[in-house]
Parts: C-alpha cells; sequence; structure tokens
C-alpha cells in the first residue's frame, strides 16, 4: 500500500486518481504475493492488461474492471497465482500461458494492446513485449531484476535467471514506474528512464512503508515489555497490538506520502537552485554518506533533478541528520522532545501508556528519527543543509530553529490544507515551495540574533500566540497589501487556489510573518509588546531597501563557493541591520513609525545614494550586461551606506 501512495501521487501529475480512475497497467508478480496481491486491489477500476510470474503470463487485452477486479479478490484471499485465474472472464483473445512456451499466439486485441506486430513470440519474448508496453503503469511486485541501462551489461545486473526476458530502459513505453519489489530496475536504468521523461523513485522509496512499519511493530513491543511493574500477558499484548495496527498503517503509508512530495519539491528546487542540492550531495559525498555502487553518475549535475538521484539523497540525508542529531544529545535540548516522541506512537496508546513513553530504551533514538523525518517531509530535502552552509551553528540549533520557525509561524495546518484542498498539483507544489523558503528565512534570522536552545516552549506558543494575533490585524486590507509588490507571483498563485479565505490570508501573510523574526527577539529581549514590535519591524522593512538588498543575496547567481561566502557575511550583516533599526525606531516615543523613520534616515547624506542604488536596482535594464564582480560591489558599498544611515543613530 506504502507503493501505491507513491502511484498516487505520481498520477495526481496527470490529473488522475489512482485509487480511482482507469489506469492501463502491466505488472510482474501474481495475487498469491502480498506487494502484488495488496496492490492489485488499491483501484477497483485498474485496467490490469497483462502480468507475469516465475511460472505463467496472464493477458486480459480488454478487460472488464468489476469482474478482473473480483477475480483478482478471490485469488488475493486463496494466495494462487495466475494458473488459477478464471479464464472465462477474460477479455477476447486473452488467456493464460506457460512462461517457458516456445511459441504463443498473439491475437489482434493482445497485439493493439501491445502495441506489437508479431502474430507468434516465445514466452520470453513476449514477457519483453509486455515490459514495453505503452500503458500508464508498470507495476514491480515480484522478484527479479528486470530493467536495465542500455550501457549496461547483462553480467553487471547479477540477475542470472532473468537475462532472457530483461529489456533496456529506453525500451519502456510507461509513463509511471512503481517498484514494490526490491532491484527491479538498476538505478542506471531509472535514471535512463528518468531522463527520457518518465517518472520512477527508487525501490527504498516505494517500498518504505514496510520498513516503517516493521520498526513500529519492534518500538511498541519493546515499550510494552519496558514498562514498570509486570508486564503484559502475551495474548493481551497481542490483541493490543492487532488494534493498534490501522492506526500505525495510517502512520506508515502518511510517511510514503510526505516522502514522495519531497521528491516533487526537491525537483523543482533543484532546477530553481541547483548549487544548494549540489552542496548537499558534495557534503554527502565527501562525508562518506554515498556510496558510488549505489548511487552511480551522483557527480553528473545534469541529472541531479531526477527522482532516482533525488530518492538516494533524501534517504541518505535523513540518516546524516539522524546521526549527528544522536551525536548532539538533540532529545536532551530540544523543547520538542516530547512532542516527538508522543507523536511517534498512536494516539490510542496516549492515555494509558503514555507515561511511559519516555521510559523506551530507544526514546533518544526515536526522537531523533522523528526529528530527521520531520525536517525534512516537511521542510524539504536541502533545508537543514542549506543552513549549516548559511550559519555556523550545530546541527541541533539548525533543527531546533526549524521546528520553532515551523511553530511561531503556525504553518502545519496551512501545509496541509495547500495538499489536502487542492486539485491543481503544479499549484500546491509552488505554494509549498514558497512556504517553506518563508521558514528557513524565519529560521535563518532567529539563528543569528539568539540562542535558540534557550527559547523553551512557553516562549515558542506565546510567540505563536502573538503572531497570530498580528495576522488577523493585518488581513483586513487583503491580500495585496499583505504580501507587497514583491511576490506578485504568490498572490497570482493564491488567487488560483482552492485554499479557503483564512488559509489564503495566511499564506499572503507569509512574507511578512517570516520576517518577523527579529521583533519576536527584540519583544522577549526588551519586554516590549510583541504587537509594537511588528509594526515598528513593518515600517522598517518599508523604509529601508533591506529586502531589495537580500533578493540577489538569496538568488542562485550567487551559488559560487566564494559568492556563497559573501552572500554568508553580507545576509547576516543585513539581518542585524534590520535588528538595530527596529530598536531605533521603539527607542522613539509615539506609533507614528513611519515619520519616526523618515526623520532617523532620510537626512543622512547618503541616503540619496541608497535611492539612487533602489532606482538601478529596479531598472530592467541595469547591469545586465554587467559582471558578477560589478554587482557585488556596489551591492557592498550600498550595504555600507545603509548601515551608516542606520548607525548615525
Amino acid at each position: 500500500r506504502g507503493a501505491w501512495v507513491c502511484v498516487h501521487h505520481h498520477f495526481a501529475k496527470f490529473g488522475l486518481e489512482a485509487y480511482h480512475d482507469p489506469i492501463s497497467c502491466i505488472a510482474i508478480g501474481d495475487m498469491g504475493g502480498d506487494v502484488f496481491g495488496n496492490g492489485m486491489l488499491l483501484n477497483p477500476a485498474l485496467q490490469l492488461i497483462a502480468a507475469f510470474n516465475h511460472q505463467h503470463i496472464f493477458l486480459d487485452p480488454n478487460p472488464d474492471a468489476a469482474k478482473s477486479f473480483n477475480e483478482r479478490q478471490r485469488l488475493f484471499t486463496k494466495v494462487a497465482g495466475w494458473g488459477e485465474y478464471n479464464t472465462a472472464i477474460i477479455s477476447a483473445g486473452g488467456g493464460v500461458f506457460e512462461r517457458s512456451a516456445k511459441s504463443i499466439t498473439l491475437s489482434a486485441n493482445v497485439q493493439t494492446a501491445l502495441a506489437v506486430d508479431a502474430h507468434t513470440l516465445s514466452g520470453e519474448a513476449l514477457i519483453q513485449a509486455m515490459l514495453c508496453a505503452p500503458v500508464d503503469l508498470l507495476y514491480n511486485g515480484g522478484i527479479g531484476t528486470y530493467v536495465k541501462a542500455s550501457n549496461e551489461s547483462t553480467a553487471e545486473v547479477c540477475d542470472p535467471a532473468n537475462n532472457s526476458v530483461r529489456i533496456d530502459a529506453n525500451e519502456l513505453r510507461c509513463k509511471v514506474v512503481c517498484e514494490g519489489g526490491n532491484l527491479g530496475f538498476t538505478q542506471q536504468s531509472r535514471l535512463e528512464f528518468a531522463s527520457n521523461g518518465g517518472i520512477i523513485n527508487s525501490d527504498a522509496m516505494d517500498n518504505s512503508a514496510g520498513v516503517d512499519m516493521s520498526d513500529h511493530e519492534v518500538n511498541l513491543k519493546i515499550l510494552l515489555a519496558s514498562m514498570p511493574g509486570k508486564s503484559l500477558p502475551a495474548k493481551q499484548r497481542n490483541h493490543l497490538l492487532n488494534k493498534l495496527t490501522d492506526a500505525v498503517t495510517e502512520q506508515c503509508l502518511q510517511d510514503n506520502l510526505l516522502q514522495s512530495r519531497v521528491l516533487t519539491l526537491a525537483e523543482l528546487d533543484a532546477i530553481a537552485y541547483p548549487p544548494r542540492l549540489q552542496r548537499l550531495r558534495d557534503h554527502l559525498s565527501r562525508s562518506g554518506w554515498l556510496d558510488p555502487a549505489v548511487a552511480p553518475n551522483m557527480d553528473d549535475n545534469t541529472l541531479l533533478h531526477l527522482r532516482p538521484q533525488l530518492s538516494i539523497l533524501l534517504g541518505q540525508e535523513k540518516n546524516r541528520i539522524h546521526a549527528q542529531l544522536s551525536e548532539e544529545s538533540f532529545h536532551c535540548s530540544s523543547a520538542f522532545s516530547q512532542q516527538l516522541l508522543e507523536a511517534y506512537f498512536p494516539i490510542a496508546l496516549h492515555q494509558k501508556y503514555g507515561r511511559h513513553f519516555s521510559l523506551h530504551p530507544l526514546a533518544s533514538e526515536i526522537i531523533h528519527t522523528e526529528a530527521a523525518n520531520h525536517v525534512v517531509n516537511h521542510l524539504g530535502l536541502v533545508a537543514v543543509h542549506h543552513l549549516q552552509s548559511m550559519l555556523d551553528h550545530s546541527l541541533s540549533d539548525i533543527v531546533e530553529a526549524l521546528l520553532i520557525a515551523q511553530t511561531v509561524l503556525d504553518s502545519q495546518a496551512l501545509q496541509h490544507a495547500m495538499w489536502s484542498t487542492e486539485h491543481d498539483i503544479d499549484i500546491s507544489v509552488y505554494l509549498q515551495r514558497s512556504l517553506q523558503e518563508q521558514i528557513m528565512l524565519f529560521a535563518e534570522a532567529l539563528l543569528r540574533l539568539c540562542v535558540v536552545g534557550s527559547l523553551d516552549k512557553q516562549w515558542i506558543n506565546q510567540q505563536q500566540r502573538g503572531l497570530s494575533r498580528f495576522l488577523k490585524t493585518i488581513s483586513d486590507p487583503g491580500m495585496a497589501a499583505l504580501a507587497g509588490n514583491n511576490h506578485a507571483e504568490l498572490l497570482d498563485s493564491i488567487a488560483q487556489s482552492s485554499l479557503n479565505k483564512d488559509h489564503a490570508l495566511h499564506m499572503a501573510a507569509m512574507p511578512q510573518l517570516a520576517r518577523s523574526a527579529c521583533a519576536v527577539h527584540l519583544s522577549a529581549q526588551l519586554n516590549i509588546p510583541l504587537q509594537r514590535c511588528l509594526l515598528a519591524s513593518q515600517i522598517c522593512l518599508k523604509i529601508l531597501p533591506i529586502e531589495m538588498m537580500e533578493a540577489p543575496l538569496r538568488s542562485s547567481d550567487w551559488g559560487g563557493e566564494d559568492a556563497h561566502n559573501l552572500r554568508r557575511e553580507w545576509l547576516h550583516r543585513l539581518t542585524l541591520l534590520q535588528s538595530r533599526a527596529i530598536a531605533q525606531l521603539l527607542q522613539q516615543r509615539g506609533n507614528d513609525f513611519e515619520g519616526m523613520a523618515i526623520r532617523l534616515w532620510h537626512q543622512h547624506q547618503h541616503w540619496p545614494a541608497i535611492e539612487a542604488y533602489c532606482k538601478a536596482y529596479q531598472s530592467p535594464t541595469t547591469g545586465e550586461n554587467r559582471r558578477n564582480e560589478s554587482k557585488h560591489l556596489r551591492l557592498l558599498l550600498a550595504l555600507a551606506q545603509l548601515e551608516s544611515v542606520v548607525d548615525q543613530n
């Protein structure tokens, strides 16, 4: 079922609902197999045209969806293969044949369904034709490696049993591949298929729910066995585990769905900001997390945006984060440790057994696993490492800052609404990625301003409530006033989305809320009401061109190592500049922050130069043909002048 969750996400890109819509399918395996059997029962409208196992070939060129579904259900219950299929319900020209047959006659209907011209084929050649059929889905629920890259030899595949039926990836004509089985494709063949426009993850991604389920089962048994006092009798324990099955299953399936979404967001990020992903890849490689035998061609930047590569990076980045959190004892310092621990266990256990969660022998490992999964699944593949590349902080501090940002900005309900209510996946992906950027922006600024390890749950919840109240005060003027002129594309996407009014306003305000870290920090540091600090922050960003100066620093043009080092320093200076400017306004009496700002800053000798920089930046033709070094120097000069304007006071 976890594999089918990935299928569902893939077909959403085509506007198809994989649990209900007719989807043409070629499959590997039979209904007696766990992976195959479960997968082939998740869509009653599935058009299973052909399938094969180690013994038989099944052909149904024009299947009756209802009848074939019922028959698959019968075989699944009986744990039977294709040899026991009721051939009376198979469409004209189809049938069940021996895989070892030397010659199988193909009816006109089968020729049409498989898009082949041959009138007869051997069983092995027929399997190859099936694998190459122009269908929506190729579903692998069997054992063996059936697809290699065109530049790989048979010997390199190391599966001699299937040498005679294996095909090359460039022969595939399906739209989507689901690898419910293990090693159905070589990694090289996945890359070749994806390069040609096919949609495919790695087998580890498609199969992760099964591993997840096993981990939950073991940890639940450990919990129930490690409680103080008399342990549960085996019969009572097994009864409880049985009752928890559905809840744990939903958790595991949700994780598969989240990982599928992360890969889709990473595809977009790889195109919009390639240096981020390249830096992550390089770091994982240098740190020994990438085995060239498992991750071939990972050094090829032209392939880095492909889902099979991203799948490997995702798994290894989670492993890296988990290992570092364990090394740094993140569970001892995080304000979210208890919340993360509780999230791992089904809600049905909380009331009766919740007090025992912290006694679990692997409690710290569970917390670190949950933290790693959460930040990657909800905030993106590159989020943690990108902030590491921007700041000199421990990985624990960065994860904590991201969790704080997500909580203070109250973004989880908004993220859920974007996925669950949106019918256009392109809009969902754009909005999700935009939201992730805003969360990272807040976390980055917070890390520059304070020691995040000192921020407890009470502080975090207090700031969240304060920002929520502030959102209500600024939502009346309308979305355009919230997001400002620099976010026209965001506003356009919100207008096209299916978000309700409250979520739409929240998302429109997010660019402003994401820049509130300075105000939030100053409110606590100076003991000034958050609302006053936030209003001062609004005026500061309106009068001073801080966002304008940040824009080029956050572009992919600054991807080189030298430029990235400058980016780190200058963004740090801009954050501290913003904080100092807000503090200046807060020191003045009254509430006319805009008038105060003009009096404080517009009279400075450098203000005309700042205005000239803004005018030049806004000109569409300025600097198009100038060297990057010149742009950097102009920005540095303008930044120094702006610091002089603020610091004079």
